[in-house]
Order: C-alpha cells, then structure tokens, then sequence
C-alpha cells in the first residue's frame, strides 16, 4: 500500500512492525426487518473478508516502489490511459510505500453458510424482492442458489468458500 510519507501510521510502523490488515467484500445488507417486524438490532450483512496478520516494512528502493505503485496502477486503473511510473520519478520518491510479510492469514465469511436449506430460500426470496432480479443474482451465487427459468429458486451446492 501507499501513504503520505508522515503521519501516524508511518510513526507506528517503524515502533512496532506488528499490523493488522482486514479486507471485506459486502455481498448484501439484512435489513432488519427480515428478522423481525421493528427491532433495529436485527440488521445484519453477508460478506467475506480475509485478515492478515504480520510485519510492515516501509520499502525505500526507489525501484521497487515503482513496481509496487505500478501493480496498484494496474490493478485499479484497468482501462490503461497512464504512463507507467519509474524510480527517479519526484511522484515515487514522495511517496511511502509498505510491504506487508504475512505470518498468519485467515478468511472469515457469512454467506448464510449456516442456514437450514428452506430458511436460506426463505432468505433469497426477501433478497430478490429488495435488491432486484439483476442485483440478487450474483448475491444468490455466492450463497449457493441458483434460479429456475420459471424465477423458482434453489440450493444448487452449499455455500462454502
């Protein structure tokens, strides 16, 4: 990742390498609603995450950090229309550039992975109506579900990541 080469984080890195780094992906919002008529408490979300655990290094080759910049350049900005950065750039020499060294790597989901097979129907049927038939399917996939042509919907594998 990159950042300003000042500030908190940057300080807290070179006391301490230890970091934390969780990334979600939210797959759909529970309202509450779902559950029960109007407790607010209720609400709940589908999502996948993964969270690693290790040291951060703050990288200081220029080249490097070019490469590193160039891959998030790649990654986010797909459509092309960017020169690529290189190390004697003022832009890279700016900026800091952290390496996260993994030591402990974990996933975590809830895709209604624990749901009785009629209840996660029951689920995908409120999802379907409140997210639309285009906005639901791919949520509907990832909890296993798939839709007849007929809109009839059903457990085609249980939802394992």
């Amino acid at each position: 990742m990159h950042s300003h080469p000042f500030g908190e984080k940057i300080e807290n890195i070179k006391r301490n390498s230890k970091v934390g780094f969780e990334v979600d992906r939210h797959v759909c919002f529970l309202p509450s609603y779902y559950f029960h008529p109007t407790d607010a408490s209720q609400a709940d979300t589908l999502y996948i995450s993964v969270v690693i655990k290790g040291n951060a290094f703050l990288i200081y080759d220029a080249f490097e950090k070019a490469f590193a910049l160039n891959l998030l350049m790649k990654k986010y900005q797909t459509e092309g229309f960017y020169e690529s950065l290189n190390q004697s750039m003022r832009s890279v020499r700016a900026v800091s550039v952290i390496k996260i060294v993994p030591q402990d790597i974990r996933g975590k989901y809830k895709i209604g992975q624990h749901w009785a097979p009629n209840y996660r129907l029951k689920m995908a049927e409120k999802i379907k109506r409140r997210e639309g038939i285009i906005n639901s399917r791919q949520i509907l996939n990832i909890m296993g579900l798939e839709e007849e042509r007929t809109g009839k919907l059903y457990v085609r594998r249980e939802p394992v990541m």
